[in-house]
């Protein structure tokens, strides 16, 4: 419980955000994750150590970041993939640090 208490309310009350939960008035950042076998039995009482330590990336299928999805399904909100981003972004910061 407390490793993600870290990466959600600590982790915005350390930056001076009101955010990390779902409340009124709070930044409303979400991550939508599929239940993997990896994570079973999952129950209410295990809930957030499973997603601590048996969630991984690929189980991610969306993310909302204040209030707007902005990745869902493999694509950005642009419709872009998010790969192709990730490789675009890669090879300028490359360029950019004379790699």
């Amino acid at each position: 419980e407390d490793s993600l208490l870290c990466s959600t309310v600590n982790g915005y009350d350390l930056l001076g955000i009101r955010g990390g939960k779902v409340s009124e008035g709070m930044t409303a950042d979400l991550t939508i994750v599929d239940i993997d076998p990896m994570m079973m039995p999952l129950r209410k009482d295990n809930l957030m150590s499973a997603l601590v330590y048996s969630a991984t990336g690929q189980m991610v299928r969306g993310t909302i970041v204040n209030g707007e999805t902005v990745y869902l399904d493999g694509k950005l909100k642009d419709g872009s993939d998010w790969k192709e981003r990730y490789l675009d972004l890669s090879v300028t910061s490359a360029k950019e640090l004379g790699l």
